[in-house]
């Protein structure tokens, strides 16, 4: 039994096996995917380490050193930081300001290839006027494309009336 892919109407023409179905959507270069940055588009195809390369050439990249906690230095209106772990890894911090009076940090590892996923714990900090903030996990989601709309399995809730880039400086550690 065979059937059309489900992104038909956003121009796949692939008709497939049932049993076939779920792996060739995984990786159907017609899916519309989501970017975690704010003010992003739906977009098709590409990774999302190559969608935010290509169409926002403009977030910073910081280089870090395994188990060591770096300082990124972002600016107050700054959406996300590229990171990498040496030729280790690539991930995104992302900085929601969604969040009424706040932001939230979230990082994740951003892979081409299913066989690049790999566990690395991570911690968020800022340090602000009235003491430092943390978060830490075990391991960082691993993402390629997003078909869904981001949403962080944890991440560090800065309000507005301790956030202060100059007082606030973000450190990430990764290992």
């Amino acid at each position: 039994m065979t059937m059309p892919c489900s992104f038909k109407e956003h121009g796949c023409t692939e008709t497939i096996p049932f049993t076939e179905k779920l792996a060739h959507e995984e990786s159907c270069l017609h899916a519309p995917c989501h970017c975690p940055i704010a003010g992003s588009r739906p977009y098709r195809g590409r990774s999302l380490r190559d969608h935010i390369n290509m169409e926002h050439a403009t977030i910073q990249y910081t280089r870090v050193t395994a188990s060591s906690l770096s300082p990124l230095s972002m600016r107050n209106d700054e959406p996300a930081r590229l990171v990498s772990l040496g030729s280790r890894a690539v991930f995104l911090l992302v900085v929601d300001r969604s969040i009424p009076s706040g932001r939230a940090l979230s990082v994740i590892h951003l892979v081409s290839d299913p066989i690049e996923k790999e566990d690395f714990k991570y911690k968020i900090e800022v340090h602000t006027r009235i003491g430092i903030l943390s978060v830490s996990g075990s391991k960082t989601p691993s993402v390629g494309r997003l078909t869904t709309t981001y949403q962080a399995g944890a991440s560090l809730l800065v309000s507005d009336i301790v956030w202060s880039p100059q007082d606030s400086p973000v450190y990430l550690e990764l290992k």
